[in-house]
């Protein structure tokens, strides 16, 4: 699901890492484990596209998402964590639009093969991405997290409530 072969980090002169390889599968649950400093967070960063690694590679399947939760997530203090929360959903909001735009375009030219493809193409791509009705999801998700009222202005929220809205944009 998701593969490392011979990444290469550092900062300045310092190597925080080089010829770092793994490999998780699905189903796997993995700790990152070791002392401040020594790149556990920039290896996730690395992991998730945030960030390059000087040389080596990452793959992973191309259904497999990969996020990373920063330790002090930057948050819209303004928005309530159910409008955080639905930030994680912008791909799947993009798809179901252009699904949406192809319907429309299908209604005016219901033979174009092209356009029946691309629209099959997108169905398919919203049910990974969790389907049409993931927005009315996005509220479980905060009560299962902990979050208990998900109309709260994050301004509002304590540092964990900030963590666990940012979680659920993930």
């Amino acid at each position: 699901m998701l593969s490392a072969n011979d990444l290469k980090v550092s900062f300045d002169d310092r190597i925080l890492f080089e010829g770092l390889t793994l490999g998780v599968d699905a189903g796997e649950r993995v700790a990152l484990v070791g002392q401040n400093g020594v790149g556990k967070s920039t290896l996730l960063r690395v992991l998730a596209g945030d960030r390059r690694a000087e040389s080596g590679r990452v793959d992973k399947r191309v259904d497999a998402t990969v996020g990373y939760l920063a330790q002090e997530p930057r948050l819209d203090l303004e928005l309530t964590a159910h409008e955080t929360a639905s930030q994680g959903l912008g791909r799947l909001r993009a798809a179901i639009s252009e699904y949406d735009a192809a319907g429309k375009r299908l209604e005016s030219t219901p033979g174009d093969a092209s356009l029946l493809n691309r629209h099959a193409a997108l169905q398919t791509e919203i049910e990974r991405l969790g389907g049409f009705d993931a927005e009315h999801r996005v509220d479980r998700v905060l009560t299962v997290l902990g979050v208990k009222d998900p109309s709260a202005r994050v301004v509002n929220l304590s540092g964990g409530g900030r963590r666990r809205v940012a979680l659920a944009a993930l």
